[in-house]
């Protein structure tokens, strides 16, 4: 719903079933109609509810027709405002009395969140927060690539005061004086474009920074998650590796998900090495000859070429492995070009086990075999270690081998996922040089695999992705297969909700806790490892366990004093202090 504009008044029926009514009240000033408060009233109650309309987003605050339909409905928030010009603090007392009587407020970030809480008075439990969705196919990445000797900063919106406009002005030629290496694009128009201009002349910042103007949609280009996996720790590893003096990687290929994404985005980082090279870069020409160690003139023309000279592969199967992810470590390293090795560990691990038993008398056995947990941990402990021990004992030797100088860097394969779920097996794949994926999300690293099985090549990756996730560390039966969800007891869809509530939602220890069974508990360090001197939040934990109620919870709202019964299969434990339900979004 909106205004008329010049004679366009009444209903019009636009592409993909959307439908506009334009209101017959004409702007007077800056696109905005007359204020009147309750005038808009009848015409506003007839379409909400011919249209049976549950929910209402007043765009913009200075927006009469968005206050007025707030008064007849609820609200989100995603501008920014100060506090003390005129125009600011009219509007702010405009929005507190608009929103005197709402339960519940929207905000697109964080940032917007607080600026909205401080100018309406609103309490914070209040107001949520949903951030702008992105439609990634509509956009791709930039076909140039932008010179590495300097920092690029990039701003696209419309030049106006609360979109930031004024402080952007204040503070491109601070940092313009602090960096010589920084320069801006700033996209965009709008009545703050004279002050840029007078800025770029006044601090004679012209060749530092580009105006654009207006830019279509179609003319802005992202990367999408995908390509942000294959191309930015391909870069950053890249770097680490041309400045560490270090002959070439190293990476423990289990043929799993995990190790297999590493591999990937050393294949990508290869193929960016030969592209780079054949545009001219002579920067990554001299590094890429030195690493490769090539001479009599020649450089890396083909990425699987040059992967083989730096790049070590080493499946370190055992009586556990299964010949799916032998078969598979072994293609995606010929698909890469890395220099692949098959070893077994299993002499390694009985000596070990046979050591044991003369000094303590007996065996372990495995948890299938009708071990006890105990001895189940041990066993697959004992092979992580063996693993772990070989990788860095051949990332240093294998140098010698091959009459090179310096070390390989050993490369680890566990995401993020895994890490604040304490899923790590002591010293396996968690213990490396550098770790490419220790921030990325299983579910993200999924949706990479059909990315790169297409447009990096390797076609493996796609057979690997559909394969159930194991560490392969118990013996496989007939009627028993190790799957790491089961043994995490959650899923990686849960784990991923898990990550944004600890990252984006802030959640601490109170916010997190579950009433967990001493099983889930084994991987579990944070009880350790919080500083056991915060006494609030477990005290309120503490408190909560002596509610405990059979399967349930009873959990108190700091608003009302309302008590609310969460189960613990499923239920949230609390709501995060501040940041809204945690749930809102999934």
């Amino acid at each position: 719903m909106t205004h008329a504009y010049q004679n366009r008044s009444g209903v019009r029926y636009m592409t993909n079933g959307l439908k506009v009514y334009y209101v017959p009240w004409k702007p007077f000033l800056m696109q905005n109609t007359l204020p009147t408060f309750f005038g808009t009233l009848p015409i506003t109650r007839t379409i909400l509810i011919r249209e049976k309309i549950s929910l209402v987003h007043g765009h913009q605050a200075f927006s009469t027709l968005c206050h007025e339909a707030l008064m007849h409905a609820r609200t989100t928030d995603h501008s920014l405002y100060g506090f003390s010009d005129v125009g600011s603090i009219h509007m702010n007392k405009v929005l507190q009395f608009t929103l005197a009587d709402v339960t519940q407020a929207i905000c697109v970030s964080h940032t917007s969140k607080e600026n909205t809480v401080l100018r309406s008075g609103l309490p914070p439990e209040k107001v949520y927060v949903i951030p702008n969705a992105v439609d990634m196919a509509m956009f791709t990445p930039a076909p140039e690539r932008l010179s590495r000797d300097e920092i690029v900063i990039v701003v696209l919106s419309r030049l106006v005061y609360r979109k930031g406009a004024d402080l952007l002005i204040e503070v491109i030629p601070e940092v313009c004086r602090l960096y010589p290496n920084v320069r801006f694009i700033v996209g965009g128009d709008g009545p703050k474009r004279v002050r840029l201009e007078e800025m770029r002349e006044k601090h004679s910042l012209q060749d530092r920074v580009d105006r654009l103007g207006a830019v279509p949609h179609a003319k802005i280009r992202y990367y999408s998650p995908e390509e942000e996996i294959a191309l930015g720790p391909a870069c950053w590893l890249w770097d680490y590796l041309r400045r560490s003096g270090a002959s070439g990687f190293l990476l423990p290929l289990s043929g799993g998900a995990d190790s297999s994404s590493v591999a990937a985005i050393v294949g990508s980082m290869c193929q960016l090495v030969v592209k780079e090279i054949a545009n001219g870069d002579k920067q990554i020409k001299a590094d890429a000859i030195r690493i490769g160690h090539y001479t009599d003139g020649q450089f890396p023309t083909d990425s699987k070429e040059f992967a083989k000279r730096f790049f070590y592969t080493i499946f370190m199967g055992s009586e556990n492995s299964s010949e799916d992810t032998t078969t598979w470590a072994k293609v995606l390293a010929d698909e890469i070009g890395s220099w692949h090795l098959n070893v077994t560990i299993d002499g390694v691990v009985s000596s070990l086990i046979s050591l044991f038993q003369t000094l303590t008398g007996k065996c372990p056995r495995y948890k299938v075999d009708g071990g006890s947990n105990i001895e189940n941990l041990g066993l697959q402990n004992i092979q992580a270690r063996v693993r772990m021990v070989l990788a860095f004992m051949l990332a240093s030797l294998l140098p010698w081998v091959h009459n090179k100088h310096g070390f390989y860097l050993v490369l680890g394969s566990s995401n993020v996922d895994e890490g604040l779920r304490g899923y790590l097996t002591k010293y396996d794949c968690s213990s490396a040089d550098i770790n490419p994926i220790g921030s990325i999300s299983k579910m993200d690293l999924r949706t990479f695999f059909k990315w790169a099985a297409v447009h990096l090549g390797y076609s493996s990756l796609a057979e690997i992705e559909a394969a159930p996730p194991t560490a392969e560390l118990e013996p496989i039966r007939s009627n028993y297969s190790q799957l790491d969800e089961v043994d995490m007891g959650m899923t990686y869809e849960q784990l991923l909700v898990y990550g944004r509530l600890r990252k984006i939602f802030r959640c601490g220890p109170l916010s997190m806790f579950k009433s967990y069974s001493p099983e889930d508990n084994r991987f579990d360090l944070r009880q350790f490892l919080y500083n056991v001197r915060w006494p609030y939040q477990f005290r309120k934990i503490d408190e909560l366990v002596n509610e405990l109620n059979g399967d349930t919870v009873a959990l108190t709202k700091s608003t009302d004093g309302e008590k609310v019964n969460v189960t613990a299969d499923g239920g949230m434990g609390v709501v995060a202090a501040g940041s809204g339900d945690p749930r809102a979004g999934f």
